[in-house]
């Protein structure tokens, strides 16, 4: 296999030869073949040919490319003084076989084209430009457009966007856009503006999912990074990040920043009153059981909103409802299918105290899942079982020892395990009674709603909506390249969470539309972005564009998105000048 070598010499040059490894029966192994092409030109990062090396073939050329070494047709001064460059070529003599075309080089058209299609016909531009003004907005879109299509810091945008047929990508220096997301960060009216913006362009929806989640930082001089309940598990102080998403079509439509350590039960009733101000009222709430609790909920009813909120086995009522209820739930005459999952079902009634100590009553709908149930009980029994195991192969000498390996080794479950002393011998073992009681709501999910008419289908369907946000936001931490906050101002705190918050929309824009045809059953948005990323347009030295031929399958894509007439309507072979 042939590979490409540098290598120093005596003036100072870097020389660069073509080697490969080649056998030799008289050492009877491998040995280095090379061949001479030329010197390195450190300032361009260019192959100066050598006075007597041929032009590099269209291998030697790629080799080159994957060293990260041009070839713009320079030669090397034998003399050792300033290179000289041929004055005939300036640029690859690379040629495309369709049209025999010299060319300057070959950009990406396609993710960059679909996304910024997608991002002008739903609005998403007019509310950036709207509220940031032409200039920002477009490096704002810029910035989402890299975040979704290659997932990696923002920093490296400007590079990757010059391979882009992105005609101006400047103005994306780390220093400017330092500069851009600390002025996002630090106006917070443009950030609002924007927000109700872009509610209006969705027709301000009623029906929303609300749910919280935790971005971790080591920025701890952050006025809102406080230490809270991590959703990632991890021993780092966090922000709460709060969204909004419509339940049709899954678009995220509004976000704001909680302080770290306030817990999601405490956020609603502000939440509410922003959306309001934002211009989405009369909202239809769905919410999951963190936000679950006795004012939240009389506060819900007093706004007239209607909702749609899962409550926990935490407090005597719905621990009673559950009780009363267990031997109902286990007869087959309650049985029914939801999307092919067999469930059990019970209306029921949930009391509501007032203010002023007057009670509520609320539709109530408890089901239950005998699979789910067995496979939770199935963990917990195991992990349990297991510990069991790795203590008996300890010897402990003191009962605090052997409390000390549980906390150690137990986590969540240490509750569940106890330490027995027989003999002056001690021994962990499993909390029979406290197992029994741990299992006991396994399988079962209590929801309350303001909709006396609602079926037990519709409301799982209303409660089960969640689950959008819940991919979201594995979109803005891991997809999008968002887990952790790399910000340690304010500004940039504010303007980092906006810029992926964009990112998310822009992402969740792709999602939305491939879902709604035929193509997004058999295709993920990833596998999408693949075949976009295929379609690529090739400018000539003369300053012509001409697009590669489109695969079938890019071309599947973008008919599915609803964009094939960005390429002239035909998806086939589009020239310009």
């Amino acid at each position: 296999m042939a590979y490409i070598v540098k290598q120093g010499g005596r003036n100072k040059q870097v020389a660069i030869y073509l080697a490969e490894n080649v056998y030799d029966p008289k050492k009877r192994g491998a040995r280095q073949r090379r061949k001479y092409l030329g010197v390195f030109d450190e300032s361009n990062s260019e192959l100066l040919l050598g006075r007597n090396s041929d032009e590099p073939d269209k291998t030697t050329l790629e080799l080159l490319e994957k060293k990260g070494i041009k070839y713009l047709g320079g030669k090397a001064d034998p003399t050792g003084r300033k290179p000289r460059r041929s004055g005939k070529r300036n640029f690859p003599l690379a040629t495309n076989s369709a049209n025999g075309v010299a060319t300057l080089r070959i950009v990406e058209s396609g993710r960059p084209r679909a996304l910024t299609g997608l991002a002008e016909r739903s609005g998403l531009t007019r509310s950036l430009t709207t509220a940031f003004g032409e200039k920002d907005a477009r490096r704002l879109l810029l910035l989402a457009l890299h975040q979704v299509c290659e997932g990696e810091p923002v920093y490296l945008a400007e590079p990757w966007l010059a391979e882009t047929e992105i005609t101006d990508p400047s103005g994306l220096s780390s220093s400017s856009l330092n500069r851009l997301v600390e002025k996002v960060g630090g106006d917070e009216d443009a950030r609002s503006t924007f927000l109700r913006s872009w509610i209006e362009e969705n027709g301000n929806p009623a029906a929303l999912i609300h749910d919280t989640t935790s971005i971790s930082t080591y920025a701890r001089d952050l006025i809102d990074a406080e230490w809270g309940y991590n959703r990632d598990k991890e021993k780092l102080p966090q922000i709460n990040l709060a969204m909004v998403v419509a339940r049709d079509g899954g678009l995220p439509l509004w976000y704001r920043i909680v302080a770290g350590s306030v817990p999601d039960v405490r956020t609603l009733s502000l939440t509410r009153l922003l959306l309001e101000h934002h211009g989405l009222r009369d909202a239809d709430f769905s919410l999951d059981r963190g936000y679950f609790s006795n004012d939240n909920v009389r506060d819900l009813l007093e706004s007239e909103a209607d909702f749609t909120i899962g409550v926990p086995f935490t407090n005597t009522q719905s621990r009673q409802i559950a009780h009363e209820n267990s031997n109902a739930l286990k007869t087959v005459r309650r049985s029914f299918l939801h999307s092919g999952e067999r469930l059990r079902h019970i209306a029921c009634e949930y009391q509501v105290k007032g203010g002023d100590d007057r009670a509520a009553k609320l539709p109530a709908h408890l089901y239950f899942n005998p699979t789910r149930r067995e496979e939770s009980l199935k963990r917990l029994e195991t992990t349990i079982l297991q510990l069991e195991v790795k203590a008996e192969r300890r010897t402990f000498k003191t009962g605090q020892e052997a409390k000390q390996w549980i906390w150690d080794n137990a986590g969540a479950v240490a509750k569940l395990l106890t330490v027995s002393t027989r003999k002056g011998v001690s021994r962990v073992t499993r909390k029979s009674n406290a197992l029994t009681k741990a299992a006991r709501h396994f399988g079962m999910t209590l929801i309350l709603t303001s909709k006396p008419e609602a079926t037990r289908e519709q409301v799982l369907s209303e409660y089960r909506c969640r689950d959008a946000v819940e991919k979201l936001f594995d979109v803005y931490k891991n997809t999008t390249c968002n887990k952790r906050l790399r910000a340690s101002t304010e500004g940039g705190v504010a303007g980092r969470v906006f810029l992926a918050f964009l990112s998310v929309t822009l992402h969740s824009l792709l999602a939305s539309r491939l879902g709604q045809s035929e193509i997004g059953k058999a295709c993920s948005t990833k596998e999408a972005l693949a075949m976009l990323r295929k379609i690529k347009m090739i400018r000539t030295s003369s300053g012509e564009e001409h697009m590669n031929e489109i695969p079938k399958k890019a071309r599947q894509v973008l008919s599915a998105l609803g964009l094939g007439d960005l390429y002239g309507g035909t998806l086939a072979c589009v020239s310009k000048k």
